[in-house]
């Protein structure tokens, strides 16, 4: 009898290791950050902040200033100079110490004597730069006691400060973070930025390009471009504009992954009209300089515009939307008509309610930094599934598997007939939303089946069915945990395969993004249903219901 009793708890045991098994996502076991910042260490200024409650909050220093300027300044103290001051403090001095006052230093990173924005930045700054040194520093210091500062220890300076701004914030110590570059900076200029965080003590969880960032925050790839879900790839031209040059991306999020296609700035060297023979006649006085006009500027960003596309390999006609940022709110006007006129598929994107455009990068960073941060409980979401996870049939609908709105963990499962064949992979692609029409949701990713993937019973089983009527059946499962990961799992005859394992956006989502997202549903229920029954749509897959169950 006992003997009886120990086999069956033994078997119980190994029944609940394998309905219980932990996600695994093939990655190092998760490293507890604690909070993780989000920095954009800009041009001119600079932004710290961190998302709280999935709402980002931009980090103010004591005075309610939100944008610290990258200045570092060394105060003359009698025949020497004192410590390092930083930000506000540093700029109001800097007329009265030119030489001292370090700033637009972001832009010597890395570089060495050679480069031109080197000899370029040595004719216009009024600080004395070190090109003996590479990559180059600057001189600190009165008269002949003269010492050098490397670029890294000045852009540490500002990451401290800022430091100190989310650490009073937060009222704990922030030891990791997320900072922003340049899309442009290479690998040396990435590890110069790395070890100045490092002198800040900071540890650099990722190092984001600003374009990534600044698409993150205005959640593309989210969400289907058109707004219809008739596209799939969808490309963005990011338009940002600091008052000193123009910086445009072109930003793609789409089926194979997000990414950056290309990018240009409009400096001097991209001015067709800043030529040697200009700039000696402006040197001479005999060039008149005239402030560009409205029909100049226009012609200048289209030109621009149209060159990315060049430099990226795509038309006008391939450009879905457009994001622009300026610090003028006319000007942003004046652009996104410019541009939404040059390219009439394309229709502007507007900013979520808790940043504004400038803020976009900054917010971006911070974005990537909640993804690393530990799991919180927040009292604003229910633990619930914010929206229904399925796939998309034979005729282009949306099978909810697992409705919205049900409590994980959770497992919901459907039994299917799919089309297939001897030898061919069947894709089947995965969902969240409410459309009707599946392609209208957001696409969480493929399983592809084969009867290869299976032991030789079901395979042959799997033959068996392709010969009779041309379809095969199976069970799809979907096993939704606490923590929001989603696994899809096939199950044919007695074998299982789990074909799919991650997150869905879920938390990622807000509840004005839920709201929105369901509303939209709603009003266009009919529109989907008469696209399902004029038979407009034609799904990927061919997938048809055999039985719904749970």
């Amino acid at each position: 009898m006992w003997l009886g009793i120990l086999v069956l708890l033994f078997i119980a045991q190994k029944v609940n290791q394998i309905g219980y098994e932990p996600y695994n996502d093939g990655l190092p076991p998760r490293v507890e950050y604690g909070d993780v910042i989000g920095i954009d260490f800009g041009r001119d200024y600079s932004r710290v902040g961190f998302v709280s409650g999935y709402t980002f909050e931009l980090i103010s220093d004591e005075q309610g200033r939100t944008a610290i300027p990258n200045y570092v300044a060394f105060p003359k103290v009698e025949n020497n100079v004192g410590p390092p001051i930083v930000g506000f403090e540093a700029k109001e001095q800097a007329e009265s110490n030119p030489e001292n006052t370090f700033y637009d230093f972001r832009r010597l990173i890395g570089r060495n004597s050679s480069d031109p924005d080197v000899k370029k930045a040595i004719k216009e700054l009024p600080y004395t730069i070190l090109d003996d040194f590479d990559p180059v520093a600057v001189r600190v210091g009165v008269k002949n006691d003269y010492s050098s500062c490397r670029v890294e220890e000045s852009t540490a300076m500002i990451l401290k400060k800022l430091k100190g701004m989310a650490e009073r914030h937060l009222n704990s110590t922030v030891t990791n973070a997320v900072i922003t570059a340049p899309y442009e900076f290479n690998a040396q200029q990435r590890d110069i930025m790395i070890e100045a965080a490092r002198l800040a003590e900071l540890n650099v969880l990722k190092l984001v390009d600003e374009p990534t960032a600044i698409a993150t925050a205005y959640r593309l790839g989210s969400t289907y471009c058109d707004g219809k879900g008739d596209k799939v790839d969808c490309r963005y031209i990011i338009y940002e504009d600091d008052v000193r040059a123009p910086h445009l991306s072109l930003y793609e999020a789409g089926r194979d992954g997000n990414g950056v296609l290309g990018t240009i700035v409009d400096d001097h060297e991209n001015n067709p009209r800043s030529s040697f023979w200009a700039s000696l006649l402006g040197q001479l006085s005999l060039a008149k300089s005239e402030p560009p006009t409205a029909e100049s500027q226009a012609k200048r960003i289209l030109e621009l515009a149209d060159r990315l596309l060049f430099i990226s390999r795509k038309t006008g006609k391939e450009v879905d939307g457009l994001i622009v940022i300026t610090s003028d709110a006319d000007r942003t006007s004046f652009v996104q008509q410019l541009l939404e006129t040059h390219y009439p598929n394309a229709k502007t994107i507007k900013s979520y309610d808790d940043f504004t455009p400038d803020q976009a990068t900054v917010c971006g960073a911070s974005m990537f930094a909640d993804s690393m941060s530990p799991p919180r409980v927040e009292p604003s979401f229910m633990d619930v599934v914010l929206l229904s996870l399925g796939v998309e049939m034979k005729n282009g609908s949306f099978l909810r598997i697992v409705q919205r709105n049900h409590v994980p963990p959770l497992r919901k499962s459907a039994v299917l007939f799919v089309t297939a064949d001897s030898h061919s992979i069947v894709p089947i692609p995965i969902y969240e939303g409410e459309r009707e029409l599946a392609a209208r949701n957001h696409r969480l990713g493929y399983i592809e089946l084969s009867a290869e993937w299976f032991g030789d019973e079901v395979h042959e089983r799997w033959m068996q069915e392709v010969e009779v009527n041309g379809k095969v059946e199976i069970e799809l499962a979907y096993e939704f945990d606490a923590n929001e990961i989603l696994a899809v799992v096939v199950r044919k005859g007695e074998e299982s395969l789990t074909m799919f394992r991650g997150p869905v956006m879920g938390k990622q989502w807000r509840w004005r993004d839920v709201e929105d997202i369901v509303k939209e549903a709603e009003e266009a229920r009919e529109e989907d249903i008469r696209a399902l029954t004029e038979e407009i749509i034609v799904g990927v897959g061919e997938i048809e219901v055999k039985d719904g169950g749970s």
